[in-house]
């Protein structure tokens, strides 16, 4: 759930689209990119958890190092 702000970063900022297109385009379309996109990091999300990795934030939490 997110407001006409967060939609603007988003898909302006984020997926590389222009302010005019964003304003001149549909509801419908805004907000079946941004759930495409939404998906799209949520699967990303999934994967990297279901992998059982971790993030490394810095070399000295890699074996070795």
């Amino acid at each position: 759930d997110f407001g006409i702000d967060d939609a603007y970063y988003l898909y302006v900022e984020k997926l590389h689209h222009t302010e005019q297109e964003f304003w001149s385009s549909s509801y419908l379309k805004i907000d079946y990119i941004l759930d495409c996109f939404v998906k799209e990091l949520e699967a990303q999300r999934g994967v990297f958890e279901d992998n059982g990795a971790e993030q490394i934030t810095s070399m000295k939490s890699l074996p070795g190092w």
